[in-house]
């Protein structure tokens, strides 16, 4: 995490492009405007718009369900808003298109492309018409796991307070043009995730005249959600992630970030604590311990290929339901092997923990066993899935090399 996060910072920040109204930056941005509800001291202000220009509600249900505002979407603003408190009359570009729309609190992204007014509950970064393509790119990436992952490490409350986003912090997540971005294929990746979005701009508003209300909404969510995993790849390519990067991201947006502030405290759905061979709706862990498994023997035989060794690992294990426990064992071959499945009955999980536990004293008080024993690796936890993550089998792939390289010193 640390090496992938101080990869990300030395990007430049959507804040290098994006400014106030008197920035030399060629992207503007700010917040909707505030009305004066609570009656301030403050000279009011009052409306710069005709009673016929379009308005969307921050609680609209179409910006949590879909990748594009549409104007159907807006009403007529109407003299809603008789007195402002701020009008941002000065700065009114982040009502014009094109523009992304974000909610505070990051959990709503949309693409605008008609002119429309919003409440400071929603917050805009608008450009000139010829980085309309970037624009689309910027509401992808947004909406990424990339985006998620960054924010999850470096936001002040988001995993440890309320699920928000300050509007500063979405500011600072890094975000290369793409001449300076690490994939050579940048410039192509921008353009084919601005067709993607376009092309089901254009599915969505070619079937809106056949369904009610709901059924569109319905259409849009489906579609939101079937572009997301492509544009998450092409995010991660353009940003030159490695596929072990790919899951420290992917286990942090499904599995650490939905555990990290449940929403009562007696909540049992909580992806950290669900048994790994119940994961199914999980992406990624639908094979349960296998996925563990995998990463962990193909990281082990990646350094083995990089040492020009001609030894390779493989993995087998199995869970004992009736302890909660599960075990993995790593062999060492002459080739790789697919993972098998073990049964772990009592007497062996009893066995390997009652010889290490004769090696070391305070092992009972650990949370797992970790042993190298009659010439296999052997790893025993909880069956919970918060210790069979990739982002768990990378670690241990550190130990298991270091402990391999050890012997090998011994031996010499």
């Amino acid at each position: 995490d640390e090496r992938l996060l101080g990869f990300l910072e030395t990007f430049k920040k959507i804040e290098d492009r994006a400014g106030k109204h008197s920035s030399p930056k060629p992207w503007r941005e700010g917040q909707g405007i505030q009305p004066d509800e609570k009656q301030l001291s403050k000279k009011p202000e009052y409306p710069w718009w005709k009673p016929d220009h379009r308005f969307v509600s921050a609680t609209s249900p179409c910006l949590s369900r879909s990748l594009f505002l549409f104007e159907s979407d807006a009403d007529k603003v109407g003299v809603r808003f008789p007195q402002l408190y701020f009008s941002r009359e000065a700065n009114k570009k982040i009502f014009q298109p094109p523009m992304v729309l974000v909610s505070q609190g990051f959990g709503k992204v949309v693409f605008c492309d008609f002119p429309v007014l919003f409440q400071d509950s929603l917050q805009s970064i608008h450009g000139p018409p010829e980085d309309e393509d970037l624009l689309l790119f910027l509401s992808a990436y947004l909406r990424s796991d990339l985006a998620k992952y960054y924010l999850f490490h470096t936001s002040s409350k988001l995993g440890i307070d309320r699920e928000t986003v300050r509007w500063e912090e979405v500011l600072k997540l890094p975000f290369p043009l793409p001449e300076d971005a690490p994939s050579e294929k940048a410039a192509s990746i921008v353009r084919k995730v601005a067709d993607l979005l376009r092309a089901s701009r254009d599915r969505v508003l070619a079937k809106q005249d056949r369904l009610d209300n709901d059924g569109w909404l319905g259409l849009r969510a489906k579609e939101a959600a079937h572009l997301q995993s492509r544009t998450n790849k092409l995010v991660n390519e353009y940003f030159g992630l490695l596929e072990n990067e790919e899951w420290l991201v992917e286990d942090t947006v499904n599995i650490y970030w939905k555990s990290a502030t449940p929403s009562s405290a007696d909540e049992i759905d909580i992806p950290t604590i669900v048994p790994v061979d119940q994961c199914d709706g999980i992406p990624g862990y639908e094979n349960g311990l296998q996925t563990y498994a995998d990463a962990l023997a193909s990281t082990l035989n990646s350094w083995a290929i990089d040492q020009n060794s001609r030894w390779r690992v493989y993995a087998e294990g199995g869970i004992d339901e009736s302890s909660g426990l599960a075990m993995v064992t790593v062999r060492i071959g002459s080739k790789e092997r697919d993972f098998r499945t073990t049964p772990l009955i009592h007497e062996v999980w009893k066995d390997i923990f009652g010889k290490a536990r004769r090696r070391q004293h305070t092992l009972s008080e650990q949370r797992q066993v970790f042993v190298f024993d009659e010439g296999v690796f052997r790893i025993l936890r909880p069956s919970s899935l918060a210790h069979w993550t990739r982002s768990s089998a990378l670690n241990d792939a550190d130990q298991i090399y270091s402990q391999i390289k050890l012997m090998g010193e011994r031996r010499k």
